[in-house]
């Protein structure tokens, strides 16, 4: 049963790590594939249209790495969590 408790919340920090994945795959999606490389001579509505996308993927990118590096700081302490409480127990 403890077991099975673990796995659970074992990937209640992996689906935050996927999360982060996700999100800073989208995030590369609208800066290079949507905003792309800007025109040489753009109108006024492409102007705005590069840099509304360029900030959406800069935003995403941003996000998606900080919810990774947050779910993999959140796993690191859960398992020094754990095993503290391991080593409590044993003797």
């Amino acid at each position: 049963m403890k077991e099975r408790k673990r796995r659970n919340r074992s990937w209640m920090f992996y689906s935050v790590i996927l999360a982060g994945v996700i999100n800073f795959a989208i995030g590369l999606y609208y800066s290079m594939v949507r905003a792309g490389i800007p025109v040489q001579n753009p109108t006024e509505k492409m102007q705005l249209e590069y840099v509304i996308n360029m900030g959406i993927g800069e935003t995403l990118i941003r996000n998606g790495l900080m919810l990774v590096l947050f779910g993999v700081t959140l796993r690191l302490l859960y398992e020094v969590i754990v095993l503290r409480r391991r080593n409590k127990e044993e003797p």
